[in-house]
């Protein structure tokens, strides 16, 4: 487990890495959201980023899919910002983002809704996740395998590579 000083370390990297996104103008880009979807996306949409609690996520935590991808990389940090200061890293909103970020090693593969999202990241912001991630590791009785984590890791080192034009 680390310690809280590591933690709040990773927070500052956090903030530093994402704090220069603004709040979105537009939370999703789906037109056939329920009135249960857009409900949860203004509980949401009307906190900033650091606002966001893991009670929060886990209440709404469908809405980072259902985030357009601007939304969903303003809101991103604060999932992680969320699990590291409530130490929680089974929330159903971080198992959907280690799912999402578990994947094969061909970009050619990877689907349309995540190359809308993740390749937006900065390298900083890359970092951050990849420092998070190995925060998640560090749980004994975490809901992710080694595996999982590790092909989460692979796949933040290939958006990297890509951002920096080494592919």
């Amino acid at each position: 487990m680390p310690k809280f000083n590591e933690m709040n370390e990773l927070i500052n990297s956090i903030k530093s890495a994402f704090g220069w996104r603004s709040r979105p103008a537009i939370l999703s880009n789906s037109k056939q959201l329920s009135s249960g979807d857009k409900s949860d996306l203004l509980t949401i949409g009307n906190l900033k980023w650091e606002e966001v609690t893991c009670e929060d996520w886990e209440k709404n935590f469908d809405v980072i899919s259902l985030f357009s991808p601007e939304a969903f990389c303003y809101y991103l940090p604060g999932v992680y910002k969320a699990s590291i200061e409530e130490n929680l890293a089974n929330l159903i909103v971080v198992s959907n983002i280690i799912d999402s970020l578990d994947r094969s090693p061909t970009p050619e593969w990877w689907d349309d809704w995540f190359l809308k999202r993740w390749p937006l990241l900065t390298l900083p912001e890359y970092k951050v996740t990849q420092d998070w991630i190995w925060w998640l590791s560090s749980f004994k009785n975490s809901q992710f395998s080694d595996d999982s984590l590790m092909r989460a890791l692979h796949t933040i080192e290939l958006l990297s590579k890509n951002q920096r034009g080494q592919t």
